[in-house]
């Protein structure tokens, strides 16, 4: 089965929510391509570490344009306030 490998950026409620379906993706629908939790970012690098145990993402960053730039990155997923969206976005 294919996989996509996903990049999340923030930790907070929407990020949670966010890791939460896309770990559920893989065995809700059985015609996609599985998602798999690669790479999280947030500013504060203890949070993006706990984060990444909890959820099983396999790498965490404190630089989020490290995630964008990370060319085995399939989908990312901004989690942001919503102010800090567009940078993130056009990047």
């Amino acid at each position: 089965m294919n996989t996509l490998k996903i990049g999340l950026i923030g930790t907070g409620f929407m990020g949670k929510a966010h890791a939460l379906a896309y770990q559920a993706a893989g065995n809700v629908f059985d015609d996609i391509s599985r998602p798999v939790l690669h790479r999280i970012a947030d500013i504060d690098g203890e949070r993006a570490r706990l984060f990444q145990r909890q959820f099983g993402f396999a790498s965490s960053t404190q630089n989020w344009q490290e995630l964008v730039n990370d060319p085995e990155i399939d989908i990312i997923s901004i989690t942001t306030p919503t102010l800090l969206h567009r940078e993130m976005a056009l990047a």
